[in-house]
């Protein structure tokens, strides 16, 4: 469910991370959705710690993921395209090690971590959107 005051808390979130550059732990595809699933619900689906993107995906692994979709999918249920909504989490084909990236429904786009900016991209490019409250 989501918290009252939302709309603004991740409005805030994407401000944050709009104005910062990449930094593997803190601004990045999956603290980006991390915090806008803590300003949407009150709670942080994973609290983890990683300095670059080489201990990200082993913090995953050793969680039991292959994928940022495998752990997005594990705490959230998917949503059918045509229902997505403000601030749900989307799983985007890249060429990391995962082989996927992290974005967020926002309207008419998704808003994707692309370096040190956040892209818009067309909901299309979205291989999976996951429901967040």
């Amino acid at each position: 469910m989501r918290i009252d005051g939302w709309d603004d808390a991740l409005l805030g979130v994407i401000e944050r991370h709009r104005a910062a550059a990449y930094a593997p732990g803190k601004h990045d595809c999956f603290m980006l959705a991390m915090d806008a699933a803590e300003a949407l619900t009150g709670a942080r689906p994973y609290a983890v710690r990683y300095a670059s993107d080489a201990a990200a995906l082993k913090v995953l692994r050793k969680r039991g993921f292959a994928s940022l979709r495998e752990a997005i999918a594990a705490v959230y249920p998917e949503r059918p395209a045509g229902h997505w909504q403000r601030g749900d989490i989307a799983v985007l084909a890249a060429p990391t090690a995962s082989g996927d990236t992290l974005g967020l429904v926002y309207g008419p786009v998704l808003l994707v971590r692309q370096g040190n900016e956040l892209k818009q991209l067309p909901l299309s490019s979205a291989l999976a959107v996951f429901a967040v409250g």
